[in-house]
């Protein structure tokens, strides 16, 4: 209620009012409420639809949520309350929102209402996030285990098919340059910056400047990409210390990132040329270790 009349109080205020909201607003995100409480108080309301966070928990780790034959429908259902109603649909994969703090008791409730102890469950934190996360366990294991919120539960046959690329922290300008099977998530440390013509003799044109970041957890990630000599060194103010991977898009790179001591390795992923000239593929056929 107080969310509905402070976004009242802005629209008769004459503001134009943007409500955010994570997933999308007309599913388990009270966009229905909000909208009747403005409708019949004449505010005009536009609904920008998004991508609810089952949806893009399932695309982050690959479970299809229909698949012929094993599930040809979805349910989505709140797990932050007791769930009297979650007796097992046929064939159907259910999605679970805002269960982080339940899953002991939603794993009893399933069972107490006929789901299988052994049937597959995955726990999504944070989903479409870079430091998102996914347990893959059973309904009678959910109790093993914490997950922090944002998290959802997804129980299903089509759990089985879970996977998990290997994931790339990006911290160059374009993660487009980057050519690889692995998932890149974009989180750049340096920025482009146009040249200014009261410090012209200062800046060159699309100068690389640092671009300031918050610390985000790493643990989701199997390694970094650097394309700057820059990023390596704001890395190093954020974090403390280089992961156990790093790729270096340029000879550049590469010679900064030698610089530092640690148990890390170095992926080339740029072309080398041997003395005789002749280039020895398009990068990642050599790596240095250090430590």
């Amino acid at each position: 209620e107080a969310i509905n009349r402070m976004l009242y109080e802005a629209a008769v205020q004459g503001e134009t009012v943007v409500r955010l909201k994570g997933g999308d607003p007309f599913v388990l995100g009270r966009g229905g409420e909000e909208l009747e409480y403005l409708e019949r108080r004449f505010v005009a309301v536009e609904i920008v639809p998004g991508i609810t966070s089952a949806l893009a928990a399932a695309a982050d780790f690959g479970i299809p949520l229909t698949r012929r034959g094993m599930s040809r429908g979805v349910e989505i259902k709140t797990g932050h309350e007791d769930c009297p109603d979650v007796r097992p649909g046929a064939c159907e994969t259910a999605a679970y929102y805002m269960a982080a703090s339940r899953l002991a008791e939603l794993g009893q409730e399933l069972i107490r209402e006929g789901f299988d102890p052994g049937m597959p469950a995955a726990v999504v934190e944070k989903a479409s996030l870079p430091e998102r996360r996914c347990r893959v366990t059973t309904v009678g294991s959910l109790h093993h285990g914490q997950a922090e919120a944002p998290a959802l539960v997804l129980v299903g046959e089509t759990v089985r098919f879970a996977s998990r690329k290997p994931t790339l922290l990006y911290t160059g300008l374009s993660p487009y340059r980057f050519r690889g099977p692995e998932r890149l998530v974009h989180y750049p440390l340096i920025q482009k910056v146009r040249k200014r013509a009261s410090d012209s003799r200062e800046r060159g044109p699309g100068m690389i400047e640092v671009l300031p970041q918050a610390r985000i957890d790493l643990g989701g990630f199997d390694g970094v990409v650097f394309t700057h000599e820059l990023a390596v060194q704001q890395f190093l103010d954020i974090w403390g210390s280089l992961p156990d991977l790093v790729y270096a898009t340029s000879r550049a790179v590469w010679r900064r990132l030698r610089r530092e001591s640690g148990p890390f390795s170095i992926v080339c992923a740029f072309c080398i040329k041997s003395q005789a000239g002749q280039t020895r593929g398009a990068g990642r056929n050599y790596c240095r270790s250090r430590g």
